[in-house]
């Protein structure tokens, strides 16, 4: 026979459930798909001069997640216009690019859909905010290019990049390599304290039906 604690408590154990899925974060973080492209686990080729591999069309890593932004950071919007992240943000980083094989002759993918497992925030396709965020977003042991090259990022007149919820659509046209980093929806790490706190909501939750 249950508890009168059970039956008059139906959604007990499922709201303790989503509770704990607040406090531990989904599994975000990743690129769940790349059309006529190539998602990594991380890159192979570790080139200070940008390249992680060449290939004639998208290819895309997952660099971090779960990031606490310390400083407000410039983005593009899915719409193409600009605007600043604010600090204390929770995002993932992702690096997509476009750097075809050789370097005589420009390349154009159109309509690309790259798909992924939380909503995008914004883009970093300029050169300079893309340089200046390769410390704070980027793979630790990855050797980032820092030079100045226009075709480091991906703001070509060519270049269209929008988005709305998960999914990113590109059409880019490179010869050098063209890329950008894509900040998605991060999911909130829980402190020690957090989870202390939920294990003695447990606790207290058994010694009531007994």
């Amino acid at each position: 026979m249950k508890s009168v604690y059970e039956r008059t408590n139906p959604m007990r154990k499922s709201a303790t459930i989503v509770l704990l899925a607040a406090l531990t974060g989904s599994a975000f973080g990743g690129i769940v798909s790349i059309d006529d492209g190539l998602v990594k686990s991380a890159p192979e080729v570790n080139d200070p001069l940008r390249n992680f591999g060449e290939g004639d069309f998208i290819q895309g890593f997952t660099e971090r997640s779960s990031v606490t932004l310390t400083e407000d950071v410039r983005i593009q919007l899915g719409d193409g216009s600009n605007a600043w992240l604010e600090a204390g943000t929770v995002v993932n980083s992702h690096m997509i690019y476009l750097d075809p094989v050789g370097t005589s002759t420009a390349i154009t993918v159109e309509n690309i859909e790259v798909t992924f497992d939380s909503d995008i925030i914004g883009l970093i396709t300029n050169v300079s905010h893309m340089r200046s965020t390769n410390e704070l977003l980027g793979l630790g042991e990855l050797n980032y290019y820092n030079g100045t090259d226009s075709d480091y990022g991906a703001n070509g007149a060519a270049d269209v990049e929008l988005f709305e919820g998960s999914t990113l659509n590109l059409s880019i046209r490179s010869r050098l390599g063209d890329y950008m980093r894509v900040l998605t929806v991060g999911s909130v790490v829980p402190t020690p304290g957090s989870l202390a706190l939920l294990g003695a909501a447990g606790l207290v939750a058994g010694r009531r039906r007994r």
